[in-house]
């Protein structure tokens, strides 16, 4: 995708950035330096997350969603220029359901836990179906690394409303 001004601005507006280095041409070359309009950290960060929301699994009654990413800015990206976001999936995980996994994510071992306790956690053992993770980067238009990260996602079935 290539940003333009105006998706600069818009997205300045949207999220209340009025700093001048996202749509003030002059100010950005003669104070800051930069040789064009720089695009928005969070904005990279946007387009990744909504790149890899397009890739997310939704078979059946079971869907993907976002759970945690981390992400970096390695170099600037700038308006008019080519950018490719990326995202790769690193290697599918199947969920664990096992007392040593419960213990391993903070929960305690079963004979810790009352029974009420015990069924809240069979409940989510029923509903989650998967964890992923995945890479995700962006490179400028000589093809640079500008934005890398991970992300976690997790696949979850849906409950019906009938039961």
């Amino acid at each position: 995708m290539t940003p333009t001004p105006t998706l600069l601005f818009q997205y300045s507006a949207l999220s209340y950035n009025a700093h001048r280095i996202h749509f003030d041409r002059s100010y950005c070359r003669e104070a800051e330096g930069h040789k064009d309009l720089l695009v928005h950290g969070p904005l990279s960060l946007t387009l990744m997350l909504s790149v890899l929301q397009s890739q997310l699994a939704r078979e059946g009654d079971v869907c993907e969603f976002i759970d945690s990413i981390s992400y970096r800015h390695l170099a600037p990206l700038y308006v008019n220029q080519p950018m490719r976001i990326c995202v790769k999936l690193q290697e599918p995980t199947a969920a664990k359901h096992g007392k040593e996994d419960l213990v391993g994510k903070g929960q305690h071992s079963e004979e810790e836990k009352k029974d009420k306790d015990e069924e809240q956690i069979d409940t989510t053992k029923q509903l989650e179906a998967g964890r992923n993770k995945w890479n995700l980067w962006v490179e400028n238009q000589e093809g640079s690394l500008c934005v890398k990260g991970t992300a976690e996602t997790i696949k979850r079935r849906t409950l019906s409303e009938t039961g």
